[in-house]
Order: structure tokens, then sequence, then C-alpha cells
């Protein structure tokens, strides 16, 4: 069962890694927030002062979440960061780099798009796309401004798959640049929902797709054969990508940044959509106001043990993302929106919420899902958090089982098994790594680099 979309402060957003690409970044930026982007996680490797500068007025809009990542081979380590840190914050996460630019065909958003196709399929973590390379235009006007307008000619095939746009809360790791590796049981899809085994989809993307901008190496023509070839692989013109930017640009009022800033779900919005979620009659118009006076708290959690006792197993079956999301969003408004003993109600609510879930039949990305949630329920002073690993305990027999079936596509032999393997030690230490430090927290542990491991 999909999440109540106004429980996530982004719909939408885009994690990159930034190094050298200062002369692109702000039309890169410009263009996806005209294309329905909410939000961007970038990841600065290094890029210098310059970067920044150019990211500061996005940054102080809070469109863009800056963080920097310094060394080299750093965008797998980024990207699955990201994951891990901003899944409860946005509905679907995308990962592209700068010269990247996400194209929905129709003149829809990226979001409309993607909740087309995403939106009522319960199994499905994210969708694949395919990617069309353009280079150097023709008769490209001497006014002509970034890389939309100077590049305009592409090759006449589509890679197969190259990017994806997912559901961060259905995914187990990234293991490279192209997709995801999800729980057991949930699956990848192109935008024809069909679904894609392995690492191939022959059918190019109708309804979007991604326009990669490489300018083409110039290579000595040695001969008839070679002119040949690069006439082909890059002789299609198609400004299309220019004609809907125009579109989106006709639509929007005002600045872009600004316009994009006040589309950002607000905490006092988020907040009455987190109280009705773990309270169906819950009707009062502000929340924020409402919780205010202790008295009323009072009376909302009484209301929610009465509820929960007598509610039917429907209310909770399915439900696991939905509460496991209300006790992310829960942890975040305690610590930067409530004065008050009410974030600690509400983390107590949505654990309530999660034991009761717990007790109806859980997929096995349910159950992997709570799973790497427990480092940060462990520690809380709520006797809900004794009473739900008590619960826990009872079903790891089951889950390792379900753990060992592995899924349909990592036995599919095109993908690369060594690097899946790698990536899944990785993720895992990560995970014990974080256990581990709640009871030893002034050891640091390391995660191995042996190779031969």
């Amino acid at each position: 069962m999909a999440v109540e979309k106004n429980l996530f402060k982004y719909n939408l957003a885009v994690v990159s890694l930034v190094k050298d690409a200062t002369d692109k970044i702000k039309e890169w930026i410009d263009y996806h927030l005209l294309a329905g982007v909410d939000h961007f996680y970038i990841y600065d490797n290094d890029g210098g002062d310059t970067l920044k500068e150019i990211l500061k007025p996005y940054i102080d809009a809070q469109i863009v979440t800056y963080i920097a990542c310094t060394g080299a081979n750093k965008k797998i380590l980024a990207y699955n960061d990201a994951v891990e840190k901003f899944k409860f914050e946005c509905r679907y996460m995308s990962f592209i780099d700068v010269d990247e630019f996400i194209f929905p065909r129709k003149n829809q958003s990226i979001l409309e798009v993607v909740d087309e196709i995403l939106s009522d399929k319960e199994n499905v973590g994210g969708i694949e796309l395919n990617r069309y390379t353009y280079t150097q235009g023709r008769n490209v006007s001497a006014d002509a401004e970034g890389v939309l307008e100077k590049m305009t000619r592409r090759g006449r095939k589509a890679k197969e798959i190259t990017n994806t746009i997912l559901n961060p809360r259905r995914v187990d790791f990234l293991y490279n640049t192209r997709y995801a590796c999800y729980f057991d049981g949930i699956f990848r899809i192109n935008d024809y929902s069909t679904k894609i085994v392995g690492d191939t989809n022959f059918k190019v993307s109708e309804q979007i797709i991604i326009n990669s901008y490489k300018p083409e190496e110039s290579k000595p023509a040695d001969d008839g054969k070679a002119i040949l070839s690069s006439f082909y692989r890059a002789n299609v013109f198609d400004d299309g990508i220019l004609r809907y930017r125009n579109s989106r640009r006709e639509n929007l009022e005002g600045d872009i940044i600004k316009t994009s800033a006040e589309n950002t779900v607000s905490d006092e919005k988020i907040l009455n959509v987190l109280a009705k979620t773990l309270l169906p009659n819950f009707d009062e118009e502000d929340a924020a106001e409402f919780f205010k006076s202790p008295e009323n708290q009072l009376k909302y959690f009484r209301a929610i043990s009465e509820f929960y006792v007598s509610a039917p197993d429907e209310f909770f079956q399915n439900k696991m993302e939905t509460f496991v999301t209300c006790f992310n969003l829960s942890s975040r408004l305690k610590k930067n929106f409530f004065k008050d003993t009410t974030g600690r109600f509400f983390e107590d609510a949505s654990l309530n919420a999660i034991c009761q879930t717990l007790c109806t039949e859980l997929t096995p990305a349910d159950s992997r899902l709570l799973l790497r949630e427990l480092p940060k329920i462990i520690p809380l002073p709520y006797k809900t958090v004794e009473i739900l690993l008590t619960i826990f305990a009872g079903m790891l027999d089951k889950m390792i089982e379900n753990t060992q079936n592995s899924s349909d596509e990592s036995k599919n032999s095109e993908i690369d098994e060594n690097e899946m393997t790698l990536w899944r030690k990785v993720t895992e230490l990560t995970y014990l790594q974080k256990l581990l430090k709640l009871y030893i927290p002034l050891v640091t542990f390391d995660v191995p680099t042996n190779k031969a491991n």
C-alpha cells in the first residue's frame, strides 16, 4: 500500500555527485526544477569554492542539500548514503550526473509520469530509463546558451538501461550507477510496466527518457567506413527537450527558485497528515495548534490507544512502510519542530502502530525495511521498544529463510554477481557497525577493504 504522499517533505529528489561541473550545474538544476524535481542532494566531490558559490542561492532556499564528499571513487558510496539518510524525506529518488537530463516526452512533469507508472503497483521498486546521447549540434547560433541549445543532435539508437527513478524505502543497496538491488519480492519495470530482469531493456521508453550531453571526441577519420560510422552515431536532429523546457517556462509564475521553495511541504502540513495517518478519525484542521495544549496531547494519545485495541487487522495490513515512515518523521519533527514532549508521543505512537503491523502477515521487504531501522529504535526509552523487539525476535528464523531464497533478479546471470556480492557485504557490514556502536560508542569500527573478502 502506497504511503500517503503528504507525509514527505519532497515528492521527487535528485542525487548527484558533482566535481568539474560548475559551468553546467545552474542550467541542470533550473531545468529539473521546471520539470518537477523538488529537491537535490548534491555531493560535492572536491568541486571547489566556485561550485558552492553557485549552489548558495539554492542551498539558502532549501532546494539543495549540500554534502561535502572528498576522495576518489565515491559515487556509489554517495548514492547509498543518500538512500540511507534521506529515504524518508522524499517519495522518489533519481541518481543522475549533471550532464544528464530527465526528459518526459509528453508535456507532463517528471512526477506526473512516474506516478502514472508506479503509484498503483505494490511490488515495484522503480522505473528504469533508456538514454540518448547528444553531441554538438550543427549551425548553432552564436547566442546559444547551455548544453540544451548547443547540442541538438543525438545518436539514432538509444542505449539500454542507464538510470533509475525509484522508491528509496524499497532499496537494499545500489551497486552501480544504473539501477538498484531491491529487497526480495520487489522488482523493477520499464515505462511499459514490463518487469525487467537482468541488465537489458530492448524497448525504448516512450514516456520518459534520459538525455545525456557529452561532446563527441574528435577522432581522425582513417577511412570511409569510419566516416559512415560517425554519420550514423550522431545524425538525428532532436530539440524536443528545448520545446518541453520552453513550455514549462510559459507556465511558471515568478522566480524559479522562489516558486520551487514555496512548493516544499511544510512541517505544519506534514504534522496534520501524520496525526491523521496514525488516528484516522482525527479531524483537527490545525494539528500544530491542537498539540500545543498538554490536555489535547493526552486526549489524542489516549484515543490512539483505544483505537489500536479494537482496530481491525486490515487497518495495519501492508502498512509497514507507512508506519516506519511515520516513525522517522516523528523523530525528525522531535528534533526540528516540537519544543515539548509531543515528538516523543508521536515516536511512541508510531512504534505502537509498527508493533500492531508485526502481528499481521509481512512481506520480506517489510521485514528488511524494519530491520534497517532497528539501530534508531533500540536506544529509545519506551516500553513499546521492548514489546517490538520481542515480537521481532520471534520472526528472525522466517526472515533468514526468506533471505536465503534469492529473488529472480539476483539469480539472473547477466548481473555482475561479484559486484553485487561486494555491495551486499558493504551494506550489511555498515548495518552491523551501527548496531555495535550503540553498545560500544567509544570504539571506531572500519569496514574491511581486503579485495580477497
